[in-house]
């Protein structure tokens, strides 16, 4: 059974967690074929979005699948750098990623919803970092988490290892929007039709943006003048043609 399921139309590529008995944990092949997909998705349409079949969006990485106890340099290479390449393959995608949130998100769900361009949750949503639990350090978890919701708010979840409910984590910044149950796909229709009506290249600008420019300073400025000149210089030629 695929356990990363893709379902590509015109505009938008879609990828499904599938692993509905294990509360849509990842192993290792999940992460290299989500990792996969996104850098192809990336390369077609306006938008991607990441969901979890079933109750819950993803439940962490399965400790179960990990196999015999690795080196640390082994653990490094074979698990852990993976899991980094995964939050590069989101943050980097060319287009934005979007995640559509319900039930648990956990550890890497968690991490992987707060570092989406844009995160849906409904009211059923809990967001957690519950490596502390275990006595792990999540770090990885944390690095993707950071710029979304400040160090001490990313501190605060690692160290209490507090589950915190989707209204909490919009309040957090891990979180965009929250709907009521049963409303998820429809808020997500409404956005993804607002945002496959906008040029390509438009969309595109702002996500090389927020994912390059730093947050403020010098430059800022000529990044910002560069992608929005690129944009309307290329809607003007199309005018032309």
């Amino acid at each position: 059974m695929n356990e990363i399921q893709v379902q590509i139309d015109a505009s938008v590529t879609t990828l499904t967690i599938h692993r509905e008995q294990a509360g849509n944990m990842f192993d290792l092949p999940m992460i290299h074929e989500m990792t996969r997909q996104l850098g192809l998705a990336g390369q077609q349409g306006h938008a991607v979005v990441i969901r979890g079949a079933g109750p819950h969006f993803c439940r962490g990485r399965d400790p179960s699948t990990a196999g015999p106890q690795p080196s640390p340099i082994d653990l490094r290479d074979r698990v852990l750098s993976p899991i980094m390449g995964l939050y590069d393959a989101i943050r980097f995608c060319p287009v934005p990623v979007i995640a559509a949130v319900q039930g648990d998100a956990l550890g890497l769900g968690c991490a992987i919803a707060g570092i989406c361009d844009i995160t849906l949750a409904n009211e059923s949503a809990v967001f957690q970092l519950p490596e502390m639990e275990y006595n792990l350090p999540p770090t990885l978890a944390i690095s993707a988490i950071v710029e979304r919701v400040g160090k001490k708010a990313a501190g605060f979840m690692a160290y209490s290892i507090t589950k915190i409910d989707a209204h909490a984590a919009q309040g957090l910044g891990l979180v965009n929007t929250v709907v009521a149950k049963g409303q998820l796909d429809t808020a997500l229709q409404t956005l993804l039709a607002t945002l496959t009506s906008r040029d390509l290249m438009s969309v595109m600008a702002i996500k090389e943006y927020m994912a390059y420019a730093p947050e403020s300073g010098p430059a800022v400025r000529p990044m910002a003048s560069n992608l929005l000149a690129l944009a309307l210089s290329t809607q003007a030629a199309r005018k032309k043609a």
